[in-house]
């Protein structure tokens, strides 16, 4: 290599050195801040879920045997989301002791809004009890929030009077009534009354019989 290579080559290298060196920079985020602005706005966002409240009652306070009546039951929604899959289950009334009309037990309502209501009603007849208060029982709600998450709601007992039977008598009975008693009470007495009469009747053939 002569000398004028040798030059080019340590002249070249030395530009080389003394030139900058580019330092990479970070690339400047469109969104900056991004993942804490979403944490804020996560934090920040208001919770919505359903709370269903149900209620059950009688339009009577109490009633007689075979005396039919209403039964409502209210079912609400008092929270901010909506409620879905609503599955409404009642009591399963014996029928030997209760009938019923319009009553399917078991029903299905696919969402209820926030602050909004539905009222299901059927007609009941107590038709045996032996206490005086009867129980109706309670209502039961399951129901689900937007994510699929399973809620329960359930009523208070509802309870209701039952009258005691009261046999309503006519006049023509109980005149019959008083006369059977009366006959049961004077007949023996008349029978009493009547032999007494008939020792004393033999009593008196016998002495004239001895005259």
């Amino acid at each position: 290599m002569t000398w004028k290579k040798i030059i080019c080559v340590l002249f070249a290298t030395l530009i080389v050195a003394m030139s900058p060196t580019a330092i990479p920079q970070p690339t400047a985020s469109k969104t900056p801040n991004t993942p804490i602005i979403g944490a804020l706005q996560e934090e920040n966002k208001e919770v919505t879920y359903p709370l269903i409240f149900v209620v059950k009652k009688t339009d009577k306070k109490n009633v007689s045997i075979g005396e039919w009546f209403d039964v409502i039951i209210t079912v609400k929604n008092i929270g901010n989301g909506t409620a879905y899959n609503l599955t409404i289950i009642d009591e399963n009334y014996p029928e030997w002791t209760i009938k019923t009309q319009n009553h399917s037990r078991i029903y299905h309502v696919d969402s209820i809004e926030p602050n909004v209501s539905i009222a299901i009603k059927f007609q009941a007849c107590i038709i045996s009890s032996s206490q005086s208060i009867f129980s109706l029982g309670r209502t039961l709600v399951r129901y689900q929030d937007s994510k699929g998450a399973i809620f329960t709601a359930i009523s208070e007992e509802t309870l209701i009077a039952v009258k005691k039977p009261t046999q309503n008598i006519d006049t023509k009975q109980a005149s019959q009534i008083l006369l059977i008693g009366g006959l049961i009470v004077i007949l023996p007495m008349i029978l009493v009354l009547v032999l007494g009469d008939y020792k004393v009747y033999r009593e008196y053939l016998k002495s004239i019989k001895k005259r």
